[in-house]
């Protein structure tokens, strides 16, 4: 049982708003309302379905995120180039059985799959997103429920993102997907990055939905040493129209192939996800990628068709989804973006 609600007013939020953080940074534990709504846009979110909530032991103040796959907002449409193509899923389904779960079918409209989001960005993006060549630390601690105890669904292919970084300058002929995301589809966590027309998954959870994780994350770690780093292959690679191809600059780093593939469940516990983003420089893009303070992979070099450079990243964490008759919860914990890796409670290796 969810704990109770203690905000509920996003008008009241927004009235009250204080000005935006500086650029960058932000530390958000989202246990007070006024300071969370002062740095997040709900442009693009359900303000009736963004709540408070705190645990039933008073453990936890966090940010709820509900998807309702029966109510009809924030389709965001074919929007171009403010949007992303959700693009063919990188998680086989599972077999579904006689005795198996029952797999959710995507909406369609006029032929066209429907999507539906719950996101929300930085205010002020003239002054809240960050340089390209900027390098940044990412950290975001989160869990994932089926809405009062429904199922996530484990099949039917279904195309989900939690979390997103993207261009902010790019043409309508360029490659508009984020240039890194965090995704759940099939309720199996998973990173891709974007090089050229080519969409790779570089780390996942086993497809095991019943897989367990540790029981509470510190905010406060020493991450780990990665060790001697080996040259390592993508876990896949596909293109918006699922033709497998082949990254031409993306480079992989991990001290063992099956790191890739441990990356925690979130529908059993609390995670956290950290990300090193630097999305351009002189020796190009670098992407760190830790769960629960572990070190999974690093990739080098991806860009994404069409993109020019300088640019500036926009983040935005929540919902975004192929439309089906499903609710799920997001619970965010705790956001934190830094140049100072200090500053969110990591301690990365020298």
């Amino acid at each position: 049982m969810l704990g109770r609600v203690f905000v509920l007013s996003f008008n009241t939020i927004l009235l009250c708003a204080a000005q935006p953080l500086s650029a960058t940074e932000v530390l958000d534990d989202f246990d007070n309302v006024r300071s969370s709504f002062a740095q997040w846009d709900d442009r693009q979110a359900d303000r009736s379905s963004l709540m408070f909530m705190k645990e039933p032991k008073g453990e936890r103040i966090y940010l709820l995120n509900r998807i309702d796959g029966a109510q009809e907002h924030n389709d965001p449409g074919p929007v171009c180039p403010n949007d992303e193509p959700l693009a063919p899923s990188c998680i086989v389904p599972s077999a579904a059985s006689d005795a198996g779960p029952k797999c959710p079918i995507a909406e369609r409209r006029n032929g066209k799959v429907i999507h539906q989001r719950n996101e929300l960005r930085l205010r002020n993006p003239q002054v809240n997103f960050h340089p390209a060549d900027a390098s940044h630390w990412y950290s975001i601690s989160f869990k994932l429920a089926g809405t009062e105890g429904e199922e996530i669904p484990s099949c039917g292919s279904v195309r989900w993102v939690i979390a997103q970084w993207k261009y902010t300058e790019m043409d309508c002929n360029a490659n508009a997907s984020p240039f890194l995301a965090q995704r759940f589809d099939n309720g199996i966590l998973h990173v891709t990055v974007e090089d050229g027309v080519c969409r790779c998954m570089i780390a996942s959870a086993p497809g095991d939905p019943y897989v367990k994780t540790a029981s509470r994350i510190s905010p406060f770690v020493q991450l780990p040493l990665p060790g001697r780093l080996q040259r390592v292959a993508p876990l896949k690679c596909l293109t918006h129209d699922e033709r497998p191809c082949k990254p031409n600059r993306l480079e992989l780093f991990a001290t063992n192939p099956e790191a890739m593939k441990t990356l925690p469940d979130p529908k059993a516990d609390w995670v956290r996800m950290t990300y090193f983003v630097r999305a351009d420089g002189p020796s190009g893009s670098q992407f760190d990628v830790y769960a629960n303070d572990n070190f999974i992979v690093r990739a080098v070099g991806a860009r994404p068709e069409g993109i020019r450079f300088p640019n500036r990243v926009k983040f935005k964490f929540g919902h975004y989804r192929d439309k089906i008759q499903s609710r799920a919860d997001l619970m965010v914990d705790r956001v934190c973006i830094s140049r100072n890796p200090k500053r969110c409670g990591i301690m990365p290796p020298p």
